[in-house]
């Protein structure tokens, strides 16, 4: 940074020709005042810009409004310490990494993050806390939170300017606690340190049609393994009552009924008979002898997840959404 000299003070007996010499300047033999040096003007120094919040900083952030108690995430989680010294139940909390987004969602200069807690105090449910993380004094934190819901599944997060707009299913009038279908977009808005929802719409009932059909669907985890590296890409699509998709090494389609919103029956699966080798391979049978087991679906942190028995083994197939299969 530059910096100019400041002049000292000066008193109203200094002459005009001590003041001259206070500021550099002198005069010629002949008595004639040397012209005054040009000072060229300091523009204001501009104002560093503030870092963007990265993803492994809401990992590690400061989480407000979920407990009593702020708490400090490690790597994405938090467990706390038990309520009862004598028992094993203590507080809880997963960041949704998969559905973490950013954007200006405040009035502080930087980017700040949209982020998803899934806590549990001890109870048999899961709650559902929707923060707004950001670097505050060089400390990554969250600066408003709202309540979303209890077993209320996110389908999507998105940043659309100043809001946080969610899908989720959440539990409609009447429904159980544990099985709720109701469709809704909720947007939420950060208005100073006060995280506040400003609008609710039911959109429709949960479906394969509504939720599942008109998108690309990616395995991220067969049993809650992601695929090994550099393994095929094994898709998943809904339409006209099926299933169908790639195996990574053949094309695959079945039969899919939906007796009430969120169970399926699935019936055999055909697929093509190109033959593969080594895990590719593998994993295609896991996959398929996977499907064929699916009697319900359902979305966790914004992935689709199908699940059923294999047996007395409950087996699972999570999906990440990729891109709309039809045209715009």
């Amino acid at each position: 940074m530059l910096h100019t000299r400041l002049f000292p003070a000066v008193s109203p007996r200094v002459s005009l020709a001590g003041l001259l010499l206070l500021t550099g300047c002198s005069s010629d033999p002949a008595g004639t005042p040397a012209p005054a040096a040009r000072v060229a003007a300091v523009p204001p120094a501009a104002a560093t810009p503030a870092s963007p919040i990265t993803l492994a900083q809401v990992e590690h952030a400061t989480i407000g409004g979920v407990f009593e108690a702020p708490f400090t995430l490690a790597q994405g989680t938090y467990e706390g310490p038990p309520f009862d010294p004598a028992g094993s139940s203590r507080p809880m909390a997963i960041l949704m990494t998969p559905l973490v987004r950013f954007g200006d969602l405040d009035d502080q200069p930087g980017t700040d993050a949209a982020a998803l807690l899934a806590s549990n105090s001890g109870g048999s449910g899961e709650h559902i806390t929707l923060s707004v993380v950001s670097v505050r004094d060089g400390t990554a934190r969250s600066v408003g939170t709202a309540d979303v819901g209890n077993r209320t599944k996110v389908r999507d997060l998105r940043v659309a300017g100043r809001d946080v707009v969610l899908d989720v299913v959440q539990i409609g009038p009447g429904e159980a606690a544990c099985c709720g279908t109701q469709l809704a977009t909720r947007t939420f808005r950060l208005v100073g340190d006060v995280l506040t929802e400003v609008a609710s719409d039911v959109t429709g009932r949960l479906s394969l049609a509504s939720t599942v059909g008109g998108f690309t669907w990616a395995l991220a985890a067969l049993d809650g393994e992601p695929p090994a590296a550099g393994s095929p890409v094994l898709t998943l699509t809904f339409a006209d009552g099926r299933l169908s998709g790639s195996t990574g090494c053949n094309q695959y389609r079945a039969p899919v009924d939906e007796p009430e919103p969120g169970t399926l029956k699935v019936g055999p699966a055909i697929s093509t008979r190109r033959a593969c080798v080594g895990e590719g391979a593998a994993l295609e049978r896991r996959f398929l002898k996977a499907l064929g087991g699916v009697t319900g679906y359902t979305f966790l942190s914004g992935r689709l997840v199908l699940s059923g028995l294999d047996g007395e083994q409950m087996r699972s197939l999570s999906f990440d959404r990729r891109a709309s299969t039809e045209q715009p």
